[in-house]
């Protein structure tokens, strides 16, 4: 017998218009053999009148390895009557009736909106309540990493990548609850007036919404995870997504057929999500710290190197680097100094210090600017001994060639080897153990324009 498998994307709100388009399925020749969770399998018939009915049983559980007593006695009366038991969907029964006027299965439409009601508060909307929640914490917890520190967190293109799921989570899982609520309300209304339920429509601008937003979040994602620091996180996110679904999806399944007791169900997979996520989420933050660590000058070349600016012996060096990129920013961070031994002064020793951003989108400029100078200024208020510290001012120096230079002041005002300049679309902290010299300007603004 010829079959055939066609995805099925609806609402349970949408029972009705499923009836429908099963009834215009088998007037073309195909009967509903099975339910799957996204695709639902056909099998060739006669073309005929076929009258489906889709019941929800609240009384059972999706989980139980067998139909419980009062489900089996539902089923029996409904052959009875001439509606033959077709598939199940979780608590949705599925039946069909090729008689030409047959009985309602459901004669009273407030019995029908109460079942329906039980059914979704113990799935639907519990389900979403608690996905809701998550994103908003998770949400929070981005936005928390955002006021701590904007510009690592803009210069990482996995954070936004995750804070558009989450909103897409969000907004998916407030939408299905706004959208039944509103749905429910309908119903009780009209099943008030009317002796059959003809239920509302399910509300397609809420769908509409929560797509544009999924598309718009899949967009900016793709383009979030497209730099050299991501990639893998994109990968890791596949795997991720497939084992925190995959595992509460495929174990429930797994255990039914095993004959696992519901609640023991229930209690497994709860525990087997728990772990599942919190090693994956402890893998992720292992491997972002790890990407947080100085990278070492064999993985990558520094833009600015204290020997482009003095003579220095490459093994007398002690040197730290850190690279980042994403659509927002590219931060490169890096430190070297020469060694010395104990006993020897600090002061005599060459050191540069220096942090450099390309602003990829000019409207976030003018923010990243404001951060580079609190971030580096912060010290007068941290540490109470540098409270007569003067903190980064506008100076005049032409030989930068640059839009603005800051100068950092210290105590008495006296003015430090510590600048902050400017340039169209990037910036540059630096910090030099010596008197800068025009030569070393030159050298600096070179190595910054060089960086694509």
């Amino acid at each position: 017998m010829r079959t055939r498998r066609e995805m099925t994307m609806y609402s349970l709100l949408e029972f009705q218009e499923l009836e429908r388009r099963l009834e215009k399925k088998a007037a073309e020749g195909w009967m509903l053999k099975k339910t799957g969770t996204f695709f639902w399998t056909y099998e060739a018939c006669e073309p005929k009148q076929v009258h489906y009915s889709i019941v929800f049983f609240p009384k059972t559980n999706a989980l139980d390895p067998e139909p419980s007593d009062s489900l089996v006695m539902m089923r029996e009366f409904c052959e009875k009557t001439g509606w033959k038991l077709v598939a199940e969907v979780g608590q949705m029964q599925i039946f069909c009736n090729e008689a030409a006027n047959p009985t309602p299965i459901e004669t009273e439409a407030w019995i029908q909106v109460k079942n329906i009601h039980e059914t979704m508060k113990k799935g639907i909307v519990l389900t979403h309540s608690i996905l809701l929640a998550n994103a908003v914490l998770q949400f929070m917890m981005q936005m928390l990493q955002f006021a701590v520190n904007p510009i690592d967190w803009l210069s990482r293109g996995f954070n936004f990548y995750l804070l558009l799921c989450w909103i897409a989570l969000g907004i998916g899982s407030g939408t299905e609850i706004v959208h039944y609520l509103l749905w429910h309300k309908k119903a009780k209304r009209i099943a008030e007036e009317e002796e059959y339920l003809y239920l509302p429509k399910s509300i397609k601008g809420f769908r509409i919404i929560y797509l544009a937003v999924a598309m718009v979040s899949l967009f900016f994602g793709i383009l979030a995870l497209v730099d050299f620091t991501s990639v893998k996180y994109g990968w890791f996110v596949v795997i991720w997504t497939t084992v925190i679904i995959g595992v509460p999806v495929g174990g429930s399944k797994l255990l039914k057929k095993m004959k696992v007791s519901a609640k023991w169900n229930q209690i497994i997979i709860i525990v087997l999500a728990i772990v599942a996520s919190v090693g994956m989420s402890a893998a992720l933050i292992m491997t972002v710290m790890k990407d947080a660590d100085f990278i070492s000058r064999e993985k990558t070349e520094m833009p600015l190197e204290l020997s482009d600016l003095r003579e220095v012996e490459e093994d007398d060096l002690v040197e730290n680097y850190r690279e980042s990129d994403s659509i927002f920013l590219m931060y490169k961070e890096g430190y070297q100094r020469e060694k010395w031994e104990e006993g020897e002064s600090v002061a005599d020793r060459l050191m540069i210090d220096y942090t450099v951003l390309v602003v990829k989108l000019p409207f976030i400029y003018d923010f990243c600017k404001e951060e580079m100078l609190d971030r580096y200024s912060d010290w007068d208020e941290n540490y109470p001994e540098l409270q007569g510290y003067q903190g980064y001012k506008s100076v005049n120096m032409p030989q930068w060639n640059a839009v603005e230079v800051y100068q950092y002041h210290g105590f008495e005002n006296e003015p430090e080897n510590r600048y902050i300049v400017c340039y169209e679309d990037r910036m540059i902290q630096i910090n030099l153990g010596w008197e800068v010299t025009d030569e070393d300007i030159a050298k600096v603004r070179e190595s910054i324009y060089n960086i694509p």
